[in-house]
């Protein structure tokens, strides 16, 4: 090879690579879609998010939870979980994603353990501690799952589901008005889970009987 097809292969080859980066949105880019582009470019400003996006692009994210359009707003909360499930250690995350396969085939008490780990090592980390409340949730432990809520959404006060999972727990615990008041937290934050708005409804409805049957 000459020494100038050499450079005209380099040249080439840099024209690719800048093509390619300019093809590939910065997450600047990305949010002001979100925010200010069609229909079209904001959904795929959600969706890539989750891909590409960290803790910056949350609060944008979580805007886009009360967009005017349905795909956009369930784009966007896929987006959220995807970043919140990183920790940024790729074997914490192998671990957390462990715990979820354990969690989902019932194994409790080893995805109990399993967040354990995550937890011990990554203490900063709000998922580990929102997983594992799942976990106790299910394995009807509630006062421990109603820490790690609390412990989750000290770290992370936008997550909606450690919200949502406290509201969960006291309503297991029956202490209504804490459910109502969580749950309504949780809608706050994202409006899009009409089962909880239906528990609230029901429970403000329970809890209005029982108020008439005090007198």
């Amino acid at each position: 090879m000459t020494r100038r097809t050499a450079a005209g292969v380099l040249a080439c080859a840099l024209t690719i690579i800048t093509t390619a980066h300019a093809q590939t949105p910065t997450q600047e880019i990305l949010v002001r879609k979100l925010q200010e582009g069609t229909s079209e470019e904001r959904r795929n400003a959600a969706g890539v998010l989750g891909d590409m996006g960290d803790d910056a692009a949350v609060p944008h994210l979580i805007d886009a939870l009360k967009d005017d359009d349905g795909v956009v707003r369930e784009l966007a909360e896929h987006s959220l979980w995807a970043i919140w499930n990183r920790s940024g250690d790729p074997k914490i995350d192998a671990l957390l994603q462990e715990g979820i396969h354990l969690l989902q085939s019932d194994r409790l008490d080893e995805a109990i353990a399993t967040f354990d780990e995550v937890v011990k090592g990554a203490p900063g980390f709000p998922e580990g501690y929102n997983r594992r409340a799942t976990a106790y949730y299910l394995a009807g432990q509630y006062e421990k799952s109603i820490a790690d809520c609390e412990e989750t959404i000290r770290r992370n006060p936008m997550h909606f589901g450690a919200l949502s999972g406290l509201g969960y727990n006291y309503f297991k615990l029956g202490k209504l008005g804490q459910a109502i008041r969580h749950f309504e937290r949780a809608l706050d934050i994202n409006p899009n889970k009409p089962r909880i708005r239906s528990m609230v409804i029901e429970l403000k409805r329970v809890r209005g009987e029982r108020a008439k049957d005090s007198i």
